[in-house]
């Protein structure tokens, strides 16, 4: 609730989230991740189906730290993305071979 609230009272917000959360959904889209579900209003986020075949440690770093990407480049900073953040520390510190958040392994090239 207090997320729609403030979309609707400060002005320019509601573009920053729509550009913030299209940055992830053309990663995912282009990285060929499953997205699940996308919104703006209400519980705003982009979610993909972190369980699938096609979602790796890379891919999903890369996803989270996109809508961060897309606000900097649309903006020259970002104010959103904090739990993006947190989330791209967990895979970057995750040991390698090791899949945070029980992602399957990548398939053999």
């Amino acid at each position: 609730l207090t997320q729609v609230v403030l979309i609707r009272t400060l002005p320019g917000l509601r573009q920053r989230v729509v550009q913030h959360e299209a940055g992830h959904l053309l990663a995912g889209y282009l990285l060929g991740m499953p997205l699940m579900d996308y919104s703006i209003t209400g519980k705003t986020g982009t979610e993909v189906q972190a369980n699938s075949p096609s979602v790796t440690g890379d891919k999903l770093l890369l996803f989270s730290v996109a809508g961060i990407v897309s606000e900097l480049l649309e903006y020259g900073e970002a104010r959103g993305g904090s739990d993006d953040l947190r989330i791209a520390r967990v895979i970057a510190q995750a040991p390698e071979g090791t899949n945070p958040f029980g992602l399957r392994p990548a398939a053999p090239a």
